[in-house]
């Protein structure tokens, strides 16, 4: 009787060895694999400043899409809407307003006025932010916001600094509507892009 509980006894030892054995086993697979998915995200993180400005393009270019498609959208239901003061803002108006001085000119004004923030050019950081605002009758920007659709998350310094920049735009040429000057909304996206 002895001689068979002795047995059982080593049996068991055998048993819980083995399986500490596979765990371990387990565990050393499961880390090697933890790592190689490590490397490979390191991998994919570490891309060159072009390579993230050619991912940066085309991710702007699908945002900028998705965007005027829901314009669109907003405009077949209706031309126009109601701000919060009580005044009528056409999301498109027969002349849109322009900057004073055209294209050229409000590149001008943001390549000018536009600073990178400091600790983001130091994380290599880059995005687009898409800001929008109204044009009133008057030419003078209102209503300055950035409005991300889900997905789209940019760094918060890059919006605080585009809503500044807007904000203290000089005033626009208004849109008209009929020959007389309407508010209009309007999408401005501007890119954040170390030089």
């Amino acid at each position: 009787m002895k001689h068979i509980l002795n047995l059982i006894l080593f049996a068991s030892s055998l048993m819980v060895m083995q399986a500490c054995g596979s765990k371990s086993e387990n565990n050393a697979e499961a880390s090697v694999a933890k790592e190689d998915s490590i490397k490979a995200k390191n991998k994919e993180v570490k891309l060159t400043l072009d390579e993230k400005r050619v991912q940066l393009d085309k991710e702007t270019a699908i945002r900028e899409e998705r965007r005027m498609l829901a314009m669109e959208e907003k405009i077949k239901t209706s031309a126009t809407y109601v701000d919060s003061k009580g005044k009528t803002v056409y999301h498109k108006a027969e002349v849109d307003p322009s900057f004073a001085g055209g294209k050229d000119a409000m590149m001008k004004y943001l390549n000018d006025n536009i600073q990178f923030p400091k600790n983001a050019e130091a994380e290599e950081l880059e995005g687009t932010v898409f800001v929008d605002f109204v044009i009133a009758e008057n030419g003078n920007v209102e209503e300055v916001n950035v409005i991300d659709a889900p997905g789209e998350e940019v760094d918060q310094r890059f919006r605080d600094e585009a809503i500044r920049v807007v904000s203290a735009m000089p005033k626009w040429i208004p849109g008209k509507q009929h020959g007389k000057p309407v508010a209009v909304r309007y999408s401005l996206p501007i890119a954040f892009q170390i030089r």
